[in-house]
């Protein structure tokens, strides 16, 4: 009877990760993200960073402008987590990039890509 090789199951590997992932379940787990999160996408259905770009493309996720992890006490970064003002509506590939951008520069508000950076987004992401 022939045997199969079987390989050991690896953890999937992210592109890129946000703070510490324990650091963030509160927040993301919450009631109030959810109900946040659907009426912002339904309110802004469109890629802010792509229409910037004259791209039209659908939002899938939302991103902090000002991260709300770096917020000095839990109420400020419930604030920040919750403000609609920080919010971004955002394809997945804008969403990288701006993570990206802001892993490499650690700026403290992050909306927007420059040419060179959307293109490069779109084309290492497009998947």
């Amino acid at each position: 009877m022939p045997v199969i090789n079987k390989k050991s199951i690896r953890e999937k590997q992210v592109k890129y990760q946000h703070e510490k992932a324990e650091d963030c379940t509160p927040f993301y787990g919450s009631m109030a993200w959810k109900r946040l999160r659907y009426t912002f996408l339904t309110q802004h259905p469109l890629c802010i960073v792509c229409l910037a770009h004259q791209k039209v493309n659908p939002a899938e996720d939302i991103h902090h402008k000002k991260p709300f992890l770096r917020g000095r006490t839990e109420e400020d970064r419930w604030e920040l987590f919750l403000d609609e003002a920080n919010l971004l509506p955002v394809c997945s590939n804008c969403h990288h990039a701006l993570h990206n951008k802001d892993k490499k520069y650690h700026l403290n508000v992050l909306d927007s890509l420059t040419d060179s950076e959307y293109k490069e987004a779109h084309e290492m992401y497009n998947y």
